[in-house]
């Protein structure tokens, strides 16, 4: 005969929609979420996470979208995990905005991510290496994605081959990154304006093989003082350059 229990937890699997605590997002909580509520799709906080130094969101493998703001502001934050979440579709604006702390971002084999919504990983300013390998069917990053993560090493986003639209003012002031790969996003068609302005160690940008993108946009790559060479030669579609574009850049040749 069926407990409550039992008839508590039978409940507990129906559950869609979840806004935990921050000391819900420790391993152990995160751990019982995983384990009782396994039709989870959507989950929120509602506080800021102020002292949470690590989320590792894996086991909750069918998480379809991490809604606005989710750990925006949580100080310290140094690691966070969500690779292989194959049924996470979207993530909404505003996700590690300000989190000062966080080094290292894990967003491997998204395999159904579509959207990533304005203002993700802005002032990240401790941040070296985002991993977004896996995602082929990233359609649309929105604007000021990665603003200001001073010290930012590296970032391949190669693998992002459906990738259409890179919204305005991505990457910029990011002060370390010495060189950018967009080759092979041969279903790019707009990058926003103001593209990278402000990289001031940025040596080398690789456009080549963007066959659908069309225009370069006001102020891409303006500053970038150390940009040494542009290969333009793969963006067959090519039919505008915007003003400013490459303005201030000294030394390129």
């Amino acid at each position: 005969m069926p407990t409550s229990s039992d008839a508590r937890r039978q409940r507990m699997r129906h559950i869609r929609r979840l806004t935990v605590s921050a000391k819900g997002l420790c391993d152990k909580g995160v751990g019982r979420i995983a384990t009782y509520m396994t039709g989870l799709i959507v989950l929120g906080m509602k506080d800021r996470g102020m002292n949470i130094t690590r989320v590792d969101l894996r086991c909750l493998t069918r998480l379809r979208r991490i809604p606005p703001f989710f750990l925006v502001n949580a100080m310290k934050l140094r690691l966070l995990n969500i690779s292989g979440l194959q049924g996470l579709r979207a993530i909404a604006q505003g996700f590690l905005h300000s989190c000062s702390n966080v080094q290292r971002v894990n967003l491997s084999g998204l395999t159904s991510l579509t959207t990533v919504g304005s203002n993700v990983f802005t002032y990240c300013s401790a941040l070296t290496s985002v991993n977004v390998k896996g995602a082929p069917r990233l359609e649309e990053i929105g604007k000021g994605f990665m603003y200001a993560c001073v010290a930012l090493q590296s970032l391949d986003i190669r693998g992002m081959i459906g990738l259409r639209k890179l919204g305005d003012h991505a990457l910029n002031n990011c002060t370390v990154l010495t060189s950018m790969n967009l080759s092979g996003l041969i279903a790019l068609e707009e990058i926003g304006q103001g593209f990278m302005v402000g990289c001031t160690s940025v040596r080398m940008i690789d456009l080549t093989c963007l066959p659908c993108l069309k225009t370069i946009r006001q102020g891409f790559m303006d500053t970038c003082m150390t940009l040494q060479s542009v290969d333009l030669s793969g963006m067959s579609g090519l039919k505008k350059i915007d003003a400013l574009a490459f303005d201030c850049c000294t030394a390129l040749t």
